[in-house]
């Protein structure tokens, strides 16, 4: 009975996630974390994030530097993840960021759309938009053309994290230019054939008054507000008709557990801040640029960096909690805390950025599967 027990529990652990989902009676859900490289930016493979994953399903892309971005600064360098089981039925996904502008005066927008029209660098022309529209107007079409909509929700925590985020980073730049900013979260549910996804997003439109062409052309003073529009933080996970809701808990996990590595994100942000406030002249140095976050991020270790709060980004913090329940736990083996899916009866380590999570009463990996690694028990930390 013990053999078939065992046989019973070594099958359960290879199913995929999703699989082990529809188990209603023991399930085990087995998450790694994995690491996302930039291989092109500073000369030598760096580590930009870790995320946490199931650890059968399939990964695919990750960061990619474009030279030829035409509108936001961050455009230079895109991040487009996409996690899949291996049946094709589950997938987790991360867009890269998107930037338009708009102006209430024609003459503007005219002369906007001769530089796109002649390649010059510009921001493509949209609407203003919130996260509602951008989600249904260009998203959807761009990438789920034919999708249906089936329910749309706001949601004000990633939108208030988003305009903190904003103003601690350049409030004193929106000030002294009259700048005014609004923002907005949401989250919308969509159906096509044979699976329905959540797309979520967070807005940002800033305003500024200028002087409008067309009323000079009449020999009359006049003002224009200009629109600078983008979309970030755009998720989106799929599963088949009716398993949303029981999945969420693992998406919002994968959601939250993203960290950046510090070094990196210092070097790209130094990097787009000396070309967004100066001409550079001949080629940048971005060895020399990496080396130097790396001398003011100093004695950070890859195990802290991945394990410490402040490091996360919080707006995706913001997601996650609004999607599904977590708790955080203490890993004795690496003696960390690691936030993961509330609700089940067994958490274990391996002690590699390896969890396992089961609801089976009294399961034990180390006796009852045949496994080559020895798991240590997790504890719920307490708050």
């Amino acid at each position: 009975m013990k053999a078939v027990l065992s046989a019973f529990l070594v099958l359960l652990l290879t199913c995929t996630a999703a699989q082990a989902a529809n188990q209603r009676q023991g399930h085990i859900f087995r998450l790694k974390r994995i690491s996302v490289e930039d291989q092109q930016g500073w000369g030598q493979k760096v580590v930009a994030y870790t995320i946490l994953v199931p650890a059968d399903w399939k990964v695919e892309g990750g960061i990619q530097w474009n030279p030829k971005w035409q509108c936001l600064y961050s455009e230079m360098v895109t991040n487009r993840l996409r996690v899949t089981s291996p049946d094709g039925r589950y997938a987790f996904e991360l867009f890269p960021d998107y930037g338009a502008n708009w102006n209430q005066d024609p003459v503007n927008v005219q002369a906007q759309r001769q530089m796109i029209a002649q390649g010059q660098k510009a921001c493509p022309l949209a609407q203003p938009f919130n996260a509602r529209d951008f989600i249904t107007r260009i998203f959807l079409p761009g990438f789920r053309p034919g999708a249906q909509v089936v329910n749309v929700q706001q949601d004000p925590a990633p939108a208030r994290a988003l305009y903190q985020d904003t103003v601690n980073k350049i409030g004193n730049l929106m000030r002294q230019n009259n700048v005014r900013m609004s923002t907005d979260a949401a989250k919308v549910l969509v159906r096509y054939r044979g699976g329905e996804e959540m797309v979520l997003a967070t807005t940002a439109m800033s305003t500024m008054q200028g002087p409008s062409p067309s009323a000079g052309a009449r020999g009359q003073v006049g003002y224009a507000t200009a629109y600078t529009l983008n979309a970030s933080r755009v998720v989106a996970y799929r599963t088949p008709p009716g398993e949303m809701q029981s999945m969420e808990r693992i998406f919002g996990t994968m959601l939250s557990s993203i960290h950046l590595n510090p070094a990196w994100q210092k070097a790209l942000n130094d990097l787009i801040q000396r070309i967004s406030n100066i001409t550079l002249k001949g080629v940048i140095d971005r060895h020399n640029i990496w080396r130097n976050a790396m001398n003011e991020i100093g004695e950070i270790r890859m195990k802290s960096w991945q394990n410490v709060e402040a490091s996360q980004d919080h707006i995706a913090k913001m997601w996650s909690q609004a999607i599904r329940d977590v708790a955080d736990y203490y890993d004795p083996e690496t003696q960390t805390k690691v936030e993961l899916p509330w609700g089940y009866d067994n958490v274990w380590s391996s002690g590699l950025d390896e969890y396992l999570l089961t609801d089976i009463p009294g399961f034990n990996p180390n006796s009852d599967i045949q496994t080559s690694r020895t798991w240590t028990e997790m504890k719920a930390i307490r708050h």
